[in-house]
């Protein structure tokens, strides 16, 4: 099984808290990895970060649930459950990601821009950035490949050479003249004088 999207975690996590102890974020961990039934490797994955995806999705879970006033931190990465989040638990209320955030709105939290069932809640915040910061290098991509294709073969060795100047070899008035003659060259695109 995939690890599941930090929302999932609100009904384990708070279930488990449900003995009225404080319980800190390690022991909570593992019981929603146990409560899933996730592999060694599911529990060891990581997002584009580097950061453990386990850890990132029950950290988030653990952020809206006490940010809806569910559960309470007594102490340095400490939790146990709040009277409301045992009144949720005893009338057997379904944990959405839409419940978790009125309860958030109505403590005084801000409102999301977008309403929860428009956004992509598929992941946690960060993995939502990992996601659109590699859509977007990617389209970059896309576009640069698309304007380069584009070009004549000689304003392409403008480019290369521009490219290399612009990387740090040599400096722009050392290097006016760099591309080579148009014809006769033998393939090569520019002589850079990267120093002295």
């Amino acid at each position: 099984m995939a690890v599941p999207k930090y929302y999932e975690f609100f009904p384990p996590f708070l279930k488990f808290l449900s003995d009225g102890q404080e319980h800190d974020l390690k022991e909570i961990r593992e019981y929603c990895a146990d409560s899933f039934r996730l592999s060694d490797e599911d529990r060891n994955a990581v997002i584009a970060s580097g950061r453990n995806l386990l850890m990132d999705r029950v950290g988030w879970a653990r952020t809206h649930l006490k940010k809806a006033g569910l559960i309470h931190s007594p102490g340095r990465a400490k939790f146990s459950i709040t009277p409301l989040g045992r009144e949720v638990l005893d009338k057997g209320t379904e944990l959405s990601l839409k419940y978790v955030h009125e309860l958030q709105v109505s403590n005084g939290g801000e409102a999301a821009e977008t309403a929860p069932e428009t956004m992509r809640v598929l992941d946690s915040p960060l993995e939502t950035i990992d996601y659109a910061l590699s859509q977007l290098k990617s389209e970059l991509a896309d576009n640069l490949l698309a304007e380069v294709l584009k070009m004549n073969e000689y304003d392409f060795e403008r480019l290369v050479v521009d490219l290399l100047v612009k990387m740090g070899y040599g400096k722009p008035e050392q290097n006016a003249d760099a591309v080579t003659k148009k014809s006769g060259d033998e393939g090569i695109d520019g002589i850079v004088k990267a120093d002295r």
